[in-house]
This record gives structure tokens, C-alpha cells and sequence, in this order.
């Protein structure tokens, strides 16, 4: 949802979006030209070197980094096992990490954005997306090393409000629609 939106704000602000997909390019996304799809298999460390050497000079001229990577485990607590953990942990954070490490080495970033999550930095006892609020938490952590490192340039959005249409909503929470979240982040990037 939050994808979406993004690349819809990017494209309302001119400029040209790369964005990953695993198997296929999503549906419903009209042809653009300033939108170029990469395909990329993120499951392990390999999948990850390849896709930034094959795409080096593309990344080159890479202004913008948003990170909203990472698919939430949604499985009940007592059937976890520490391969989901292993499997969140890589897809939001060692991911994340190498991504950013690499482009921010090229040179040309203006800005790292990484997108958390509503109860990101909370202590809470979550029962069924502990893996994903623990690789989140992981995410926020890694994020702040990043921005201590290159301050003015790489940033966290915390806690991002929940989103309309969400699959984990908390009771009581006010939903914001993804296009005024989109709209919201691309103002604090383009500052």
C-alpha cells in the first residue's frame, strides 16, 4: 500500500523511481516513464551483492533511498521457530543494511529514509508479529548507527502512523490514508 503511494508521489514530484520486485512486477501500476522496475531476490546475502553490482551505473545517480522493504510474518506466537526470526531479521535489517552501505559508498545520496512501524521502539508483548516488531526494532537501531555516521542524511520514519487497509491494526488506532503517508515522507525528504 505504502509502495504505492510512494511512487505515485514520487512520480506527482518528477522524479524517476527504481523500485524492486521479487517474482513479477506488481499489478496495477500504470507504465511510466519514470518508473523502472528491477528484479531482485532478496533471500540471501548473494541475491543482495547481485543486485547492486549488476546495477551499479543505474545506482549511480541515485538521489533518495527509501527503504520500505520487509513482509510482516504474521504467525501466532507459539508456533514461532528461530528460523522466523533468521528470515525477518535478513529482510528488514541485514538487507536494509547492505543496500544502504552500498549506495551511501557511491556517493550521491542526498537521503536514506527507512520506514518502521506503528509500535516501533515500544516494549510490548506481541503475539503474532513479534518477528517482524523485533526485526523492526532491529531496523530503528540500525538506523540511528547509519544517521550517527552521516547525520543531515539518513533518517527513520518513527512511528509511522498505521495505515488504512492494514493488515495489523491496534485497537483504538486512527488510520492515515497511504497516499497522505506517501505525501508526508516525500515533504521530508525533499526539504
Amino acid at each position: 500500500m505504502l509502495g504505492r503511494a510512494l511512487i505515485d508521489a514520487c512520480a506527482d514530484r518528477g522524479l524517476t523511481v527504481l523500485a524492486q520486485y521479487h517474482s513479477h512486477i506488481p499489478e496495477g501500476f500504470p507504465s511510466s516513464a519514470g518508473l523502472h522496475w528491477i528484479g531482485a531476490d532478496f533471500a540471501d546475502g548473494a541475491g543482495v551483492s547481485a543486485f547492486l553490482l549488476e546495477n551499479r551505473e543505474l545506482f549511480q545517480s541515485c538521489r533518495y533511498l527509501i527503504n520500505n522493504y520487509g513482509p510482516i510474518c504474521d504467525k501466532p506466537f507459539k508456533q514461532l521457530r528461530a528460523e522466523d526470526f533468521m528470515r525477518d531479521y535478513h529482510h528488514n535489517v541485514a538487507v536494509a543494511f547492505e543496500i544502504t552501505r552500498y549506495l551511501l559508498d557511491l556517493g550521491g545520496l542526498q537521503a536514506v529514509v527507512n520506514i518502521g512501524f506503528h509500535h516501533q521502539g515500544e516494549e510490548r508483548a506481541y503475539q503474532r508479529i513479534l518477528t517482524y516488531a523485533a526485526a523492526k526494532n532491529a531496523l530503528l537501531l540500525m538506523t540511528r548507527a547509519f544517521a550517527r555516521a552521516y547525520p543531515e542524511t539518513v533518517f527513520d520514519i518513527y512511528p509511522l502512523p498505521v495505515l488504512e487497509g492494514a493488515r495489523v491494526i491496534p485497537p483504538g488506532a486512527s488510520a492515515v490514508s497511504p497516499a497522505d503517508a506517501a505525501g508526508a515522507i516525500m515533504n521530508m525528504l525533499l526539504r
